[in-house]
């Protein structure tokens, strides 16, 4: 475990927009982030050269982010949706109406068969 004293910031990456979520490839330096303008965010964290990728879907702020262990990404947001998406092509696998209200946070379950979500509409959804 690292000692939180000798931490230190190596990188930053600055943004007009609001980030809300993140989640990282697996042995990789590929990130993927929520943003304040609907979209989703790929690019390699230490690649100077890496221009974020947008993933174009959600229809308000992209709360939360997972990578399934099948290597899916899963993004919801304030607009109760939650959508699966192809990480190379950038397109929508599939898309489903998950809450009545803002999504806070999406997970997946230790197995990786099963995405959890929390909401403002006081549910959590597997």
């Amino acid at each position: 475990m690292s000692d939180p004293a000798k931490l230190k910031v190596i990188k930053q990456v600055d943004r007009s927009d609001i980030l809300f979520s993140i989640a990282r490839a697996p042995e990789s330096t590929q990130l993927y982030v929520g943003s304040s303008d609907q979209r989703v965010y790929s690019f390699d964290a230490f690649d100077e050269k890496s221009k974020p990728q947008a993933f174009v879907g959600h229809r308000s702020y992209v709360s939360g982010l997972v990578l399934t262990h099948s290597g899916q990404l899963v993004s919801g947001g304030y607009d109760g949706q939650l959508i699966w998406w192809n990480r190379e092509s950038r397109d929508r696998v599939r898309s489903i109406a998950a809450h009545q209200k803002w999504i806070r946070r999406v997970d997946v379950t230790p197995d990786g068969r099963t995405v959890v979500t929390v909401a403002d509409d006081m549910v959590c959804r597997l």
